[in-house]
């Protein structure tokens, strides 16, 4: 059972009107592991997103990261929210967050939305025929199909100061080897657009070097990613995401 695409439009708009009604105005109600923070907009719209499932889908379940607990976690549907992706930027006044929604069918994510309220941008992936396909605003988008590492951006997450110190060592040096052979390496910060970005061929290619992902930020971005034409690598500690090509490529130089 998909959902209505237009009543996944719906929910994630409205949470962004929430977002940025608030905007500059919130306030941290608690701090978690690893310099995580929560804000009262994370809690009001997760709220309002949770209520919507609830009478729109009823018998699935839902799962929030300001949650203690998952809800209905036996359903075979599960939704899967990041109510503000960025939450460190919104509460800095940074207008650099997302809203990230995906549905969750047995395990395998089968629906994702990514929205910028700041930018009126909402990235989707949704059925077409008996596939997927990925779209910004409406229209198809593809992953890059540069061929040269020479002419490759690369998007990067990186470890933090909670990592070890072997971890930020590993991570520094495949960076400076990067540096070497890539055209450019960008670090924006928030997982969900970052991998939006490079399904629409803005960055070539994603990095994740972080040894901890987590699945409500990258649940409905990994989605539109893939059924953008992508590909995801996942090794030892790293994680790249893109076309399939170029994507190898990279694995290979950085034997």
């Amino acid at each position: 059972m998909m959902s209505s695409i237009s009543l996944l439009t719906d929910v994630v708009r409205l949470a962004g009107k929430i977002a940025k009604k608030n905007f500059g105005t919130s306030n941290v109600r608690k701090f978690k592991e690893k310099d995580d923070l929560v804000t009262n907009v994370d809690l009001i719209i997760e709220k309002k997103i949770f209520s919507f499932i609830k009478k729109n889908f009823p018998g699935h379940g839902f799962d929030s990261e300001e949650r203690n607990e998952i809800y209905l976690p036996d359903s075979d549907y599960i939704w899967i929210l990041d109510p503000i992706d960025g939450t460190k930027y919104y509460q800095d006044n940074i207008p650099i967050y997302s809203i990230s929604l995906a549905l969750q069918y047995k395990k395998k994510i089968i629906q994702g939305i990514v929205y910028l309220p700041e930018t009126d941008d909402l990235f989707i992936s949704s059925p077409k025929g008996q596939n997927y396909n990925s779209r910004k605003n409406g229209e198809d988008i593809k992953c890059s199909g540069k061929k040269n590492l020479e002419d490759i951006s690369v998007i990067l997450e990186m470890p933090n100061r909670n990592d070890t110190a072997e971890e930020i060592s590993r991570a520094i040096s495949i960076l400076e080897k990067m540096i070497k052979k890539v055209k450019r390496v960008r670090i924006l910060g928030v997982g969900s657009i970052s991998l939006c970005y490079c399904a629409m061929g803005g960055f070539d290619l994603y990095v994740n070097l972080f040894i901890d992902q987590k699945h409500y930020d990258f649940s409905a971005a990994n989605l539109i990613l893939e059924n953008a034409e992508g590909f995801f690598y996942r090794g030892d500690n790293i994680s790249i995401g893109g076309r399939k090509e170029n994507v190898l490529q990279l694995v290979e130089y950085l034997k």
